[in-house]
C-alpha cells in the first residue's frame, strides 16, 4: 500500500480530531480539568502529548528510564514471590564464545550489579544456586551433543545460554521461583523471559516485554526468544532437538513448538499454568545477536511442521517490503520482521454469514457492501443487513435494490437478508438477533463504516477461526489515512484500548504486524465460529454500546478460546462515523463509564492483561516501557 500521500497526521489534525471527537472545546477543557484532578499534572501533561503526537520520538530513551526509574520494582515483586517448595534441579548449558567471564558477582545486594544500570557489566555473572548444574559445551551448538548431553542428565530441567548472550545475576534466583511449585499444582512444561540487547558501548537497549503464553504468535514467530527453561522429562518424550537443525534459534523454537502442541489441540486453559512467562529481562543479547538467513529458513521450516503436525494447512507468504514510514521508531525487531507471513487455510469452504448493523448513512453502507462485492474472492457468503429505524427514502430504495441478492464483479450472487428492528440502538441486541437467524457455519460481525482491501480477508480469517483453540478473529483496521486504527484490544490505563491507534501501519513491531494473541478484537471486523458464538450466549445485552465485543472475547477465553489478530487483513474504518465519539457528551460518557464498570465487574481479572506486559506504558498502548 503506498503511502506516499498518507503521512501521520499533523499535530494540529490530530488536536482538532480530538476536540471534535470529545464534544468540542468546552468539552475538552472539562475532560483535562478533571484528569488534572484524578490523576496530577504530569499524567495529564503526557496524556496529551500523547494524543497530539502518537509516534514515539525516541524509544530507547523511554527504556533508560524505565531501567532507572521502574525495573527495580518490577523486580522486587518478582523476588518476593517465594514458596517453602525446593526448586527443582536444573542443568544451564552454555558454550564456550560467550561474552561473559567465571567472576562471581556479590550476592548480598540482590539488585546490583546490574538491574538498576542502563549499562551491562560483561564480569558479571550469576552465583547459581546448588540447585543448578553448569555444563560448558563447544561452539557453534550442535544438537546431537547437546541430546548426548541431556540424555545422560537427572536434571528436572534444563535451558541454555546462547554462545552471544549473558544471563542477568538475579536470574538464578527468579527462576527458581517461578519454577518452585505447591503441592497439587502441574509442573511447568516450560518457561519464558524477557531479554534486551546491549550495544558495542555496553548499553542495554531494544527490550523485548512478551505477552504471556499465546499459541497464535509463537505459530507466527518465535516470540519466546533466547531465555526457555524446558520440563527435561517432558523434552524426552518429545525426542529432544531435532538432529538436523543448525541453528540454536530453531532447535530452542522446534522443541518449544513440540511440548506447546498439546495445549493448543486442547484448547484448555491449562496452558496458563504449565507454559509460564516471567515477566523480566533475564536475558542480555550481544550485538552480534541476530537472525541469520539459515536460521530464519530454519524456522520457516519449523513452523510449517508444527502446523501439519496439528491439521493445520498454512502457506508461506514473503514478509512486506514497504519501508516503515517511521525511521525513528527503532525497535530491535527487523529480524522477526523478515520472516515470511505464515497464512492458514481452511480445508473445506463453509458459508459465512456477513452481519452489518445499519441506520441510514446510506453512502457508508454502500461503500461497505461494494467493496465486499467488488474485492472479495470468497464465494460461499450471504449477508443479513440490519435495518435499526432508517427513515430516508433514498436508504430504504437501497434495501429494496440489494434484496434478495447482490451481484460481484463475475456476477456471482451473494445473497442479502434484511433484518428490520426499529428499536432503540443495543449493539448487542441487534447482532444478537441477526445471529439467531444466521445460517452460516461462521459469524463475520462487520461494521457499516468499513470497507474491504484486502481480497482474500474472509479466507484468511477463517483459517485461524477453524483452529480447535480459536474465539474471535479480529482484522487490522486503517483510517483512511492508513494510519493504524485497530490491530488488537489491550486493557491498559482506565480499560480496554486499541493498540498501535493512530501509528504509520508499517510501525516495526511484531505485534501489529504479524498474527498473534490478544485480549480482544474489535467488533467492527470480527469472525467466531456460530458453534461457539452460541455456546457462550452471543454478546451482553446488558452493554448496549461500549464493550460488548470485549466481553464476548472475556467469555471465549474463558472456555479456553483465544481471540486472534488475523494481520494481514486489512480494512478502512470511518472509526464512529455513523453513531458518533463515546466521549462527545457528558450522558455518552457516562454511559460508557457504565458499561466500563460492568465490565470489570463481570471480570475483574482482565484489569491484569496477560498479553500487555505489565512493564509498559498504561496511558497509551503503543508497547514502550513505562519513564
Amino acid at each position: 500500500m503506498s503511502t506516499a500521500n498518507r503521512r501521520t497526521p499533523s499535530k494540529l489534525s490530530r488536536g482538532c480530531e480530538f476536540i471534535r471527537a470529545n464534544g468540542g472545546i468546552g468539552s475538552v477543557v472539562k475532560l483535562v480539568w478533571r484528569k488534572l484532578h484524578e490523576r496530577g499534572l504530569l499524567y495529564t501533561l503526557r496524556a496529551v502529548h500523547t494524543n497530539l503526537s502518537p509516534l514515539p520520538r525516541n524509544p530507547q530513551r523511554n527504556y533508560r528510564h524505565f531501567i532507572t526509574r521502574h525495573e527495580a520494582h518490577h523486580i522486587t515483586t518478582l523476588l518476593q514471590q517465594t514458596t517453602h517448595h525446593a526448586p527443582p534441579s536444573l542443568l544451564l548449558i552454555s558454550f564456550t564464545a560467550t561474552p561473559s567471564h567465571p567472576d562471581k558477582t556479590d550476592a548480598s545486594n540482590p539488585l546490583a550489579p546490574l538491574l538498576l544500570t542502563t549499562h551491562v557489566n560483561l564480569k558479571a555473572t550469576p552465583t547459581l544456586p546448588s540447585n543448578w548444574q553448569l555444563i560448558t559445551l563447544p561452539s557453534p551448538p550442535d544438537a546431537v551433543a547437546i541430546n548426548k548431553l541431556l540424555a545422560g542428565s537427572t536434571a528436572d530441567y534444563f535451558t541454555i545460554l546462547p554462545p552471544d548472550a549473558l544471563l542477568s545475576p538475579l536470574a538464578p534466583t527468579i527462576i527458581n521461583n517461578s519454577l518452585a511449585t505447591p503441592d497439587g499444582t502441574p509442573p511447568p512444561l516450560l518457561l519464558y523471559t524477557d531479554e534486551d540487547r546491549f550495544t558495542p558501548a555496553n548499553k542495554r537497549h531494544a527490550p523485548h516485554f512478551k505477552p504471556d503464553w499465546s499459541p497464535d504468535t509463537i505459530l507466527d514467530w518465535p516470540y519466546s526468544g533466547h531465555l526457555t527453561i524446558f520440563n527435561l522429562p517432558q523434552a524426552h518424550q518429545k525426542g529432544l532437538f531435532t538432529p538436523t537443525l543448525t541453528t540454536l534459534n530453531a532447535m530452542v523454537y522446534d522443541l518449544t513448538l513440540k511440548l506447546a502442541l498439546t495445549t493448543m489441540l486442547t484448547h484448555s486453559t491449562v496452558a496458563s499454568t504449565t507454559i509460564r512467562h516471567i515477566p523480566a529481562v533475564l536475558c542480555h543479547l550481544a550485538p552480534s545477536a541476530s537472525l541469520t538467513p539459515q536460521a530464519l529458513a530454519e524456522i520457516d521450516h519449523v513452523r510449517l511442521t508444527a502446523a501439519t503436525t496439528i491439521n493445520i494447512t498454512a502457506i508461506p507468504e514473503p514478509a512486506s517490503t514497504t519501508p516503515p514510514q517511521c525511521p525513528k521508531a527503532d525497535l530491535g525487531f527487523a529480524n522477526v520482521l523478515a520472516l515470511p507471513h505464515l497464512r492458514p487455510l481452511h480445508h473445506d469452504s463453509p458459508l459465512v454469514t456477513i452481519i452489518i448493523p445499519t441506520r441510514d448513512h446510506l453512502d457508508d453502507l454502500r461503500k461497505c457492501l461494494d467493496s465486499i462485492t467488488n474485492l472479495t474472492s470468497y464465494h460461499h457468503l450471504e449477508v443479513v443487513v440490519i435495518d435499526n429505524g432508517s427513515t430516508h427514502p433514498a436508504t430504504i430504495a437501497y434495501f429494496e435494490q440489494i434484496t434478495p441478492h447482490i451481484s460481484t464483479l463475475d456476477n456471482r450472487k451473494i445473497p442479502v437478508h434484511l433484518l428490520q428492528l426499529d428499536i432503540p440502538f443495543n449493539f448487542s441486541t441487534l447482532n444478537n438477533r441477526a445471529a439467531s437467524l444466521a445460517r452460516g457455519d461462521y459469524l463475520l460481525f462487520l461494521n457499516n463504516d468499513t470497507e474491504v482491501i484486502t481480497p482474500d480477508w474472509v479466507e484468511r480469517l477463517l483459517g485461524h477461526a477453524a483452529k480447535p483453540w480459536a474465539g474471535a478473529v479480529g482484522a487490522t483496521l486503517l483510517y483512511p489515512n492508513t494510519t493504524i486504527q485497530h490491530t488488537g484490544v489491550a486493557t491498559v490505563g482506565i480499560g480496554p484500548t486499541h493498540v498501535f491507534n493512530h501509528l504509520p501501519h508499517a510501525y516495526p513491531h511484531p505485534r501489529c504486524q504479524r498474527d498473534g494473541n490478544w485480549s480482544a478484537v474489535t467488533a467492527a471486523c470480527l469472525m467466531v465460529k456460530s458453534e461457539k458464538f452460541h455456546a457462550i450466549g452471543g454478546f451482553n445485552e446488558n452493554l448496549a454500546v461500549a464493550f460488548n465485543d470485549v466481553d464476548l472475547c472475556y467469555r471465549l477465553h474463558a472456555r479456553g478460546w483465544f481471540s486472534i489478530l488475523a494481520s494481514q487483513v486489512r480494512l478502512f474504518h470511518h472509526e464512529f462515523k455513523t453513531r458518533g465519539h463515546d466521549r462527545a457528551s457528558i450522558a455518552r460518557r457516562q454511559r460508557m463509564e457504565n458499561e466500563l464498570e460492568t465490565l470489570f465487574t463481570t471480570w475483574p481479572a482482565m484489569r491484569d492483561d496477560p498479553f500487555y506486559h505489565p512493564a509498559l506504558t498504561k496511558s497509551y498502548p503503543n508497547f514502550l516501557p513505562l519513564s
